[in-house]
Parts: C-alpha cells; structure tokens; sequence
C-alpha cells in the first residue's frame, strides 16, 4: 500500500519536482468518498473504490489548475498542505455525514465467488485475500506508471523539471502537462485511499494528517527520486523498520526525521545509486 502511495508521490517529486505536501488529502479524500459512497448511498465497494481514485482525480485537477500556472514550487506546496488540512477540519465538523473526531465504520470488501473458488474478504481476521488484491494493483500500477514515464509524456515530464522556459520554447503546454502530472498523482492516492478505507475498517479525520504525507515522501526521498523502483524498495524498508520501533511509540518518528536528514545530506539520491554500483 505505502510502495504504490511512494510511487504516486514519486511521479511529481521525482518526474516533474512538484512537492505535494497535502498528498495525504487525496488519500484522505478518496478513502471518505468510498466510504461515504458504500455506507450512505449504498454503492458496490467495488465500484467506490475507483469512484475514490476518480474524486481525487478531479480534486487533484482542480488544484493544480490553479496552483500550476505560478513557477513558484512553494505555491504548490504550501496550497496541497492548505487543502488537505481544510478537508480534515470539514471531516472533524461535519459530524452527521463524517461522523466527526469518531469517523466511519466500514464493511469489508464483498467475497468474490469464482468457479472453484471463493475469495473470502469478510473475515477481518485474514487478510490474506487483502495482501493479494493490493499486490495486484502494486503490480498493475507499477507497469501503468513505467510505461507513462518511459513515454513521451515522461519525457516532457522531465523536461519540465529541468528547466520549464526550455521546455514552454519549445511549443510544450507545459501547465497542462503539470495538471496531467497532479491528476495521475492524486487519483493514485485516492485509489489506495479506497482500499485503506475497506481494509482497515475505520475512517478518520487523522488520514489526512501531514504524518503520512511525511511517512511518504521520506520513502520518495531515501529510495530515491524520479525512479519508481527506488521509493518502492524504500516503503519495503522503512514499514518493516517503524513496526520494529513500535514499542518506542511516538519516539519512532524522531528516527523518519533523522533517516530523512542524513539522506538529503550524505546521500541525495538515495538508496537508488546502488543501481550505478550494480551496473
């Protein structure tokens, strides 16, 4: 789950070096529009899901329509951070639709039933079939987002990045680009959003919290910018290492903002340079 959210950040910080500091919104927001979608109007989890991804898609869109014409990463930034944390406080305040500091309890995803076999999501207790479902979307996801930034339009992505007056002398629409850009980014987020919301079972105000946001983006940054595999294997590491820390409690975070810093200074490109060593 934290190796396709890595991924979906990786693609603006990585490709385009836009900072989405309210990515944990989208998250957010798509995970409280699957479940507001399945608990009051009654929709296919299924099908709410990808209505989550959608949503965030279109939120996605709208912000950068109106961030991305300025140059200035920090608009950007600072406007996503803004917006997520005004979603939270609509979460917490509207309490008859959200249910408020409390959230929402929701059902699992309904059981699938093939030929020979039943695949049984109903039993909180196993989430085996859970494991499986997200390894699919990893992988499907994964495939989806190599063959965008091996494209044309990763290219342009790129050119973006290095210099955006370059790339706009050369007839590139370059804010349409960036809105494609966050609009990938964001429906990502809120697709795993969905997921997160019948998988955990519970939703709440505190998903769109900027510790996610940061939990994410220092797995873009130690794996390794602008390389997809490099934040990937990242995620693998660092959840594997905070559920390790976990007896620590909060002290555990100290270690994401030490790791954090240490790469920024000693290792810029991350844990993806053992790619040069190995080749």
């Amino acid at each position: 789950m934290f190796a396709i959210w890595a991924m979906g950040f990786d693609i603006s910080a990585g490709y385009l070096g836009i900072l989405n500091f309210g990515f944990a919104g989208f998250i957010g927001l798509g995970a409280y529009t699957a479940g507001l979608m399945t608990l009051r109007l009654g929709v296919s989890p299924w099908i709410s899901m990808l209505l989550g991804g959608i949503v965030a898609l279109i939120a996605g869109s709208v912000v950068g329509v109106l961030t991305l014409r300025f140059r200035s990463k920090i608009i950007v930034a600072m406007f996503t951070w803004f917006f997520a944390l005004t979603l939270q406080e609509i979460c917490y305040a509207w309490i008859e639709v959200t249910g408020g500091i409390r959230g929402l309890i929701t059902p699992p995803l309904p059981s699938i039933e093939l030929p020979h076999l039943v695949i049984d999501f109903a039993t909180r207790t196993e989430r085996i079939p859970y494991y499986y479902l997200i390894l699919v979307m990893f992988l499907l996801l994964f495939i989806a987002l190599n063959f965008i930034v091996k494209s044309k339009v990763g290219l342009i992505f790129r050119a973006i990045r290095e210099d955006e007056i370059a790339a706009e002398m050369t007839g590139v629409d370059t804010v349409r680009y960036k809105v494609l850009n966050m609009a990938i980014s964001s429906f990502i987020a809120g697709l795993v959003g969905g997921f997160y919301c019948f998988y955990i079972g519970v939703i709440a105000p505190d998903l769109f919290s900027t510790e996610y946001t940061v939990q994410i983006l220092t797995m873009t940054y130690v794996g390794g910018r602008g390389t997809l595999w490099g934040p990937v294997a990242a995620s693998f590491l660092l959840v594997f290492l905070l559920e390790l820390l976990r007896p620590l409690v909060i002290l555990r975070w100290v270690f994401y903002g030490v790791l954090l810093i240490m790469v920024m200074i000693f290792f810029p490109k991350g844990i993806s340079v053992i790619k040069e060593y190995i080749w």
